[in-house]
């Protein structure tokens, strides 16, 4: 199992690309490792064992021989993000086929995992608990590409991270949550630690994290001479995370926000000594996205 740390970065390096080709907006010490007799990693490998069927396609691979390694990927295929994250894994099938389904001299297979409902009609933290643990248990899986939301990672990555046999490399294409990678304002104090308990760090995202978001969102602000307020959030993590850093970025606005009514949705959160006081109105942001650009096209 120790060659998982030499092979997880080759298999999601392929990864990168797919989602570089998408358009999407997700160091291995080498010392100690299973070696061929020439310095190179192990080709040793025992058949692929196949991810649930439940949550997952079947096998693709579409190269010589036999996979001797799988990555799978973890989106939502279901719901208003479906559209997006079905463009992300017909990208990682495409880089796939132009590297001849191989990572370096490794074999790799890939699965679609979807971690969504049709009830729910988006991720589902049960979803990706499931998943998470099917991952983790299998000797296979190299490397995961996802999550699409922060929430979801929230669940899958310290599961990944003390996978039997070292931990499973994840990389996201959209996690903007801050605190899945460094603590800060926002941030419980247990974060980012708590993703990641057997001390090592298996998760990384290609992506700009929230807090960019809230300095521009800020920025823009005062640039238009705004003097009122009002946050929109949609009660996940990525909702709650640019709200939280457009909060904290308002203050240069010289408006004041109670962190921990902000945390708990109140529908008030400015502090007394404010200039003006905030609201908040619980939104539908995709909704709000899908009828602006449409008044654009239109």
């Amino acid at each position: 199992m120790k060659r998982r740390t030499i092979l997880a970065l080759l298999v999601l390096l392929i990864g990168v690309f797919a989602l570089a080709a998408a358009g999407c907006g997700g160091d291995d010490d080498d010392e100690g490792s299973d070696t061929g007799a020439a310095g190179e990693p192990s080709t040793d490998f025992a058949p692929v064992t196949a991810l649930p069927s439940a949550s997952c396609s079947d096998i693709e691979y579409e190269g010589e021989g036999e996979p001797q390694v799988l990555i799978a990927s973890d989106l939502p295929l279901q719901g208003s993000s479906r559209t997006q994250t079905l463009q992300i894994t017909a990208a990682i099938r495409q880089v796939l086929g132009d590297a001849g389904w191989k990572a370096g001299d490794i074999n790799v297979g890939y699965q679609s995992c979807d971690d969504s409902t049709a009830q729910a009609g988006k991720w589902d933290p049960g979803k990706c608990s499931q998943n998470a643990n099917s991952y983790a248990e299998n000797a296979s899986v190299l490397g995961v590409i996802g999550t699409f939301n922060s929430g979801c990672a929230a669940i899958i990555i310290p599961v990944l991270n003390q996978a039997p046999g070292g931990g499973v490399a994840m990389l996201s294409p959209a996690n903007t949550y801050v605190c899945l990678t460094e603590g800060g304002p926002g941030c419980a104090d247990d974060e980012p630690d708590k993703y990641y308990p057997a001390g090592t760090r298996n998760y990384a995202r290609v992506v700009a994290n929230d807090a960019y978001q809230g300095a521009a969102l800020s920025q823009f602000m005062q640039e238009q001479g705004v003097t009122k307020l009002f946050i929109l959030n949609d009660r996940e993590a990525y909702g709650l995370g640019v709200a939280e850093n457009v909060r904290g970025a308002a203050e240069f606005l010289g408006i004041e926000v109670d962190p921990t009514l902000n945390r708990e949705n109140a529908s008030t959160i400015s502090t007394a000594r404010s200039r003006v006081v905030i609201q908040t109105v619980k939104t539908n942001e995709e909704a709000m996205i899908a009828r602006h650009a449409r008044r654009a096209m239109a």
